[in-house]
């Protein structure tokens, strides 16, 4: 999650969904006021080297100079206990916040005046993509880790609470677009991650009982978006 006082947006990251490269791309234009909230040892380490950006703001300012701290260090078991102790606090956000807290933590007032965006994808490919993430089977993440429901992040009491969801065949459009909209330099989408998968369609890796039950765990994206099932 990101959310730049300076040029007036918030970003709300759903999964699965190249949030990461938008993240990379937004961080280097963020004034010393926004929140950017981090994504993980490998590419807080890769943003602060390649554009010399820290996660700020986030928490508590002795919480965010411990973890601050941990990354000049480049101390990946460091990052990684100042990211376990900020699990669960109210007073802290993550990367993947949902609107109803984002809301909460930046103010009524900002949230109002800022430009809120979020991306989202098909929900199979969100789930075959999360499984290959993890290295769990398609079975246990369609049924088990359910990480793969987006509308939660960007919808308040399941309405859109965001100005724009950019859709992921249409993100480096989307996203060159707006970049022009807050006035900054765009210089494409960074690639932050990669997986050995199947690059088969999702919808041929899915059996029929589990494309059933992402089509109702997710039946408002499938109704938003008009997904094909």
């Amino acid at each position: 999650m990101i959310a730049s006082r300076k040029h007036n947006f918030i970003f709300i990251k759903t999964m699965k969904t190249a949030g990461t490269s938008v993240e990379l791309a937004l961080s280097p234009h963020c004034g010393p006021d926004d929140i950017i909230t981090p994504i993980s040892t490998h590419h807080d380490l890769q943003r602060l080297k390649e554009d010399g950006v820290a996660p700020r703001n986030f928490a508590p300012g002795d919480m965010v100079n411990r973890y601050r701290k941990a990354l000049r260090k480049g101390n990946p078991k460091l990052i990684k206990r100042a990211l376990r102790d900020n699990r669960g606090r109210l007073d802290t956000m993550r990367a993947h916040e949902a609107c109803a807290r984002v809301r909460e933590f930046v103010g009524e007032d900002f949230w109002r005046s800022a430009f809120k965006f979020a991306v989202e994808r098909h929900p199979y490919e969100k789930a075959v993509s999360l499984a290959a993430m993890n290295g769990h089977s398609i079975a246990d993440t369609v049924f088990f880790d359910l990480r793969y429901i987006g509308y939660r992040s960007y919808t308040i009491n399941d309405r859109v609470a965001v100005d724009h969801v950019i859709r992921f065949d249409d993100l480096a459009d989307d996203m060159q677009a707006l970049m022009a909209r807050f006035g900054l330099p765009w210089r494409g989408l960074p690639h932050a991650r990669a997986t050995n998968r199947d690059r088969r369609p999702a919808r041929e890796q899915l059996s029929l009982q589990q494309r059933l039950f992402v089509q109702e765990m997710c039946a408002l994206e499938f109704e938003l978006f008009g997904w094909e099932r």
